[in-house]
């Protein structure tokens, strides 16, 4: 789908052209006071509006817009919102149940992104349980179907509402690894999963059955080693890892 860009009151906004907000609503919706804060964590800022019967989600990635390296990154390459609207519109085009994609606003300055949102439409739901696991394998197996990976799988990035299951943070990145990053992403998913067993019995492979997962699954461990060292270090030193200091 193509996104039109405007620009309203020192914002650039990027919004589908046949979106169904019409673009001088949009900066309504984003100075509308909040009806209620979904988050508020040092990594983003994510409240719920109400706006002419209508319920929408503002996203505020503070440590994106605070970072002085990811602003410099902006001068050659698509801020973080924006990047984050094509992901949502690419899911649309794949007919992946995900939420409705409504702006990216961007401020400015020496070329460089200093403030930055994402508006989209509002979706009510629950955490999925295990009856929910196909729903789930469903839209993972389209994404890779289609030459995607899931950029960061988890189950806390699916809802469901009346047995219906939706993504709801889902950035696709290009599979370049075929069917070894099929795998890890299975495996990934797997180990955040309350039921990892049911995951691998959705897939037809684990890592006890398939020599490609049983590699990918020794790779996983050494990174996980290798994490828990260097935070090991980082406490040791004082440094607080969880603000990435």
């Amino acid at each position: 789908m193509k996104i039109k860009t405007i620009s309203r009151d020192g914002w650039a906004i990027y919004h589908p052209a046949c979106g169904r907000v019409q673009a001088e609503k949009i900066l309504e919706i984003n100075h509308q006071r909040p009806e209620c804060v979904l988050r508020d964590h040092h990594r983003s800022h994510v409240n719920r509006i109400d706006f002419e019967d209508e319920q929408y989600v503002v996203k505020i990635p503070n440590n994106k817009n605070k970072s002085m390296w990811i602003r410099f990154t902006t001068l050659y390459r698509d801020s973080e919102v924006v990047r984050d609207l094509k992901s949502q519109l690419l899911l649309k085009s794949l007919n992946i149940n995900a939420v409705e994609p409504v702006a990216a606003l961007e401020k400015r300055k020496f070329g460089m992104v200093v403030d930055s949102r994402i508006i989209y439409e509002y979706r009510d739901g629950q955490e999925i349980s295990v009856d929910h696991y196909p729903g789930m394998m469903d839209i993972m197996k389209i994404l890779h179907a289609n030459g995607y990976l899931h950029d960061d799988p988890h189950t806390k990035n699916f809802l469901q509402k009346d047995n219906e299951v939706f993504a709801i943070d889902c950035k696709p990145r290009t599979n370049v690894f075929g069917k070894v990053g099929i795998a890890h992403n299975f495996i990934i998913l797997a180990r955040r999963s309350a039921h990892a067993r049911e995951v691998y019995k959705l897939v037809g492979s684990s890592p006890s059955d398939n020599s490609v997962y049983k590699l990918i699954n020794i790779l996983v461990n050494s990174q996980q080693c290798r994490r828990a060292v260097k935070n090991a270090i980082k406490s040791r030193l004082g440094m607080n890892y969880k603000h990435g200091k």
